[in-house]
Order: structure tokens, then sequence, then C-alpha cells
């Protein structure tokens, strides 16, 4: 069976930074906790510069090339325990494979590596307090509750103001990244209740593709208790002062 370490020391190097940035990005979502990640990252470093150590003509010696070798042990038996907590936490799905890298095909369907056509479709459900529950969705398949086919994860990018941005710099660095086609949307901590909001989102391929953003969607925060969902607010201890639709493109 085919084993997602590769086997070169450089190889792994690549597949281990890609891999650390998966965990970072996303990991969170899949069982694994910042720390972990940043646990991962610094060991993942520490075998990235042994690596260079050993192949420079002027400091490759027996012993750094030992140091290289236990590195390199100790970032592979990480990498698994992460790759074990990762499977055991999420649906057994090739695109979200490929975005950590864990998964070799042979034969059979091969995932798409190429970003979805069409813009994802994003409906946020309900805001409750500080966190949005949102869901982006496949236009072209509808009544599928995965991300597109195409699609290893996707971004999120937030702006606060009466109206949404007009270009796609106005939108500024992503805010969010998720491979969950649901997931829970923590807004700043800093926003008073009552500000508007506007989301959009775009599909991610595991080589780096995007497909177009979808138009924005537009909601508030809302009071400690309060929540936001289909046309109206409901407060779970008093009546909030606005009226709070959610908006969905």
């Amino acid at each position: 069976m085919p084993d997602f370490i590769p086997r070169g020391d450089f190889a792994l190097c690549t597949w281990s930074r890609g891999f650390s940035g998966a965990l970072i990005a996303f990991g969170g979502e899949h069982g694994v906790s910042p720390q972990r990640a940043a646990q991962y990252a610094e060991l993942h470093a520490v075998f990235d510069t042994a690596l260079s150590v050993a192949n420079n003509g002027e400091t490759r010696s027996p012993a750094n090339v030992r140091r290289k070798r236990a590195a390199r042990a100790e970032l592979v038996a990480y990498a698994r325990k992460m790759s074990g907590i990762v499977k055991a936490h999420i649906s057994f799905t090739d695109t979200t494979y490929v975005a950590f890298g864990l998964k070799q095909h042979r034969g059979g369907h091969r995932p798409s590596l190429h970003a979805p056509k069409s813009a994802p479709r994003l409906t946020v459900i309900e805001v409750v307090g500080p966190v949005a529950r949102v869901r982006l969705g496949d236009p072209d398949h509808p009544s599928s509750n995965a991300l597109a086919r195409g699609a290893a994860f996707a971004r999120i990018y937030l702006h606060v103001g009466d109206t949404p941005p007009q270009s796609r710099q106005e939108w500024g660095h992503a805010y969010h990244t998720t491979s969950r086609a649901r997931f829970n949307l923590r807004l700043p901590a800093s926003l008073p209740p009552g500000t508007r909001i506007w989301l959009t989102a775009h599909w991610n391929s595991a080589t780096g593709g995007t497909s177009p953003a979808c138009p924005a969607v537009g909601t508030y925060t809302v009071f400690a208790g309060a929540q936001v969902r289909g046309e109206g607010l409901r407060a779970a201890q008093r009546p909030a002062p606005y009226s709070s639709p959610v908006y969905s493109s």
C-alpha cells in the first residue's frame, strides 16, 4: 500500500511544508489544535534547517547527517500522528485528503486538480452572538452537501461597511479558510452589535487554482444571546433595537 510520506528528504521537506500550512489553515476543523499545528511547524523548521546543513559542502559531516536523520524521524512520527487525527475526524473525501496531501491515488477516479468554474453559493444560516453559521453550496449540484468537485477548501472574506466592496482588492486578505461545506464563523469581537458585515468566498483547488468569488452576502452582528435567522431577529433575553435580515446570494 503506497505511503503518503515521500521517501526522499527534499520531497519530504516540500510535502511537509504544505502539510504544515494545511494544519495551520484549517487543522482546527479536523481535530488538530493550534498548539499541535504550531508544534508541527517547529519540527518542520528543525528538519528544514538540518537538511540544509547536512547537504551543504561546507557543513556536511557525520554528526550533521545524524542530526538530519533524527529530525526527519521525529517529523515523520508527528506527521503520522497528526494525519491519524485528521483521518479520524473527517469524512473520507478525496478533496479533503488532497488538501492535506494524505492520499495517493492508483487507478479509478482521481479528484480534479482544477478549481471549479462556478462560484460557491454562500448562505448565512443564522448569527448567534459572535458566531455566524455559514453554508457553502455547489450551484451546479444544489442537492449536494459537500464542497464542489475540484475544491479542496474555500477561503472566506469579510468586510465591514454599509455596502460591499466593488473590487477584489477592497476585500483584502482572506478572513477564514475551511474545508467544510457547513461551518461556524467567529466574527471579530471588536465589532459592536448592529454592525453591517459582508461575506464572500471562492473555491481553491489542491494545486492553488481558484474559482470566481460569489456575490457578497450581508448580515449584522448581534448582541450576546441574540439570534439572526431568516427574516427576523429573536433575542434570548431582551429584544434588540433593530431588525436584522440575512441575505443570501
